[in-house]
């Protein structure tokens, strides 16, 4: 399970190496210490119903129950383990989390504001160690950001999603990560892995065709 959030927030803070250079964000309205408040989730989409097959289940579930089963489970599992981020002037930051058994940890990283976005990127080192080997790299990840009122809100939109899963499903140890969590896919024999990969792509590409809005991500507030 530990291993399995960590590749979820693999997907959400980006563990490539973002370009950064020294300057310091003296200036930046992240500067501070903000815990985590709720998830943030928009999804507007094109027909009433999304239609997915996985294997031989074929898989519809109503838009709208979609959206509520998703903040429900992004409520209990985000809020038992992503516990806040505290930015630093110097252009460092540090994501606390908490573990099973009440285990503590704080992963350091860097940031980088720019307009509307900010950019962050992890210690590839101390994930190293949590996952005990390499991380599979990811494009570089801006979150879209608004603040108001104490508190921060940081999601992806469509087209950052859209160049996620395309390129998860194109690199095939991180899409191995992936499709891993879905249950049964490791019964699935070696010979039939192509084409059940290749329908997963198309099949993704069609509902995203679909998406007229994704806002994904959470908000924070300031301590």
């Amino acid at each position: 399970m530990k291993k399995h959030i960590i590749y979820i927030i693999i997907a959400l803070f980006s563990t490539v190496f973002i370009a950064c250079d020294d300057k310091k964000n003296d200036d930046s309205p992240l500067t501070g210490s903000w815990t985590y408040e709720e998830p943030h989730f928009q999804f507007e989409y094109a027909e009433d119903s999304i239609v997915f097959q996985i294997m031989q289940e074929p898989y519809k579930k109503k838009v709208e129950d979609l959206k509520t089963e998703f903040l429900a489970m992004a409520t209990e599992k985000m809020g038992a383990y992503f516990k806040g981020v505290d930015f630093k002037n110097d252009g460092t930051l540090k994501i606390n989390m908490s573990l099973q058994g009440g285990m503590t940890m704080a992963m350091g990283g860097t940031y980088k504001t720019d307009g509307k976005y900010v950019q962050i990127n992890l210690d590839t080192e101390i994930l190293q160690q949590i996952m005990g080997g390499n991380i599979p790299q990811i494009p570089a990840i801006s979150f879209t950001y608004t603040l108001q009122n104490n508190k921060l809100l940081l999601y992806f939109d469509k087209v950052y999603v859209n160049s996620l899963v395309r390129t998860i499903m194109g690199n095939e140890e991180l899409r191995s990560k992936i499709l891993s969590l879905i249950p049964g896919f490791d019964r699935i024999p070696e010979q039939a892995l192509p084409a059940v990969i290749q329908s997963l792509n198309e099949q993704i590409t069609g509902i995203l065709d679909k998406t007229e809005t994704l806002e994904l991500g959470f908000i924070l507030q300031r301590q």
